[in-house]
């Protein structure tokens, strides 16, 4: 795919989570934690304990249909706190089951400012989680600058499968450097004059 088109639902995917508690519906399970995403009631969320990592149980999303249309997060905000300023790595462990086609899944993290302006954000849409695997461990590493607010984190599944995830984490690495991530708009106007 495209560059292009992994801008296009990047900014889609960040345009529909700055308000996504006004998608959240309630949890079945995992307090801190809410279902939300552009269409969170295609998919099933929560937290069981018939999936486990190393003994610890995992939070799930799963497709309910064939044909879905949008995507699903299991997903939380908190302050910036001890990150603000600092490069923040974010890891978790990820299984995924039957992501085929152009379903795919991710960790994401999103820092936002004044007015949710967003300053950073990753969501590993280009590097997606596709297919059955085992469990593996995922990180993606931002900076929380000067001027955050808040920081929304989670995991998505877009379209059919099934994905599970433990232990979240999160380290400071050192003081910010300038990763803002990819957050699917261009940094600058291109390709003005359509020769490309």
């Amino acid at each position: 795919m495209t560059n292009q088109f992994y801008r296009i639902l990047a900014a889609a995917f960040i345009s529909s989570l700055l308000l996504f508690t006004g998608k959240a519906i309630s949890q079945p399970r995992g307090e801190g934690w809410i279902v939300s995403g552009s269409n969170p009631n295609e998919y099933n969320m929560g937290v069981t304990t018939k999936v486990r990592y190393l003994g610890k149980p995992s939070a799930y999303i799963t497709s309910k249909n064939v044909k879905l249309h949008g995507f699903g997060t299991y997903a939380q905000m908190s302050q910036t706190g001890d990150y603000l300023g600092k490069s923040v790595r974010m890891s978790a462990y990820i299984s995924s089951k039957n992501i085929t086609g152009a379903s795919w899944a991710g960790m994401w993290l999103r820092v936002d400012g004044d007015r949710g302006k967003v300053l950073s954000f990753d969501n590993m849409q280009s590097r997606p989680i596709k297919g059955t695997s085992k469990w593996k461990k995922y990180e993606t590493i931002l900076d929380v600058p000067a001027g955050a607010k808040d920081m929304a984190y989670g995991v998505l599944l877009s379209g059919k499968g099934d994905v599970y995830f433990t232990d979240m984490n999160f380290e400071v690495l050192g003081p910010a450097t300038g990763k803002t991530g990819n957050s699917g708009i261009p940094a600058k106007p291109e390709n003005l004059d359509f020769e490309h």
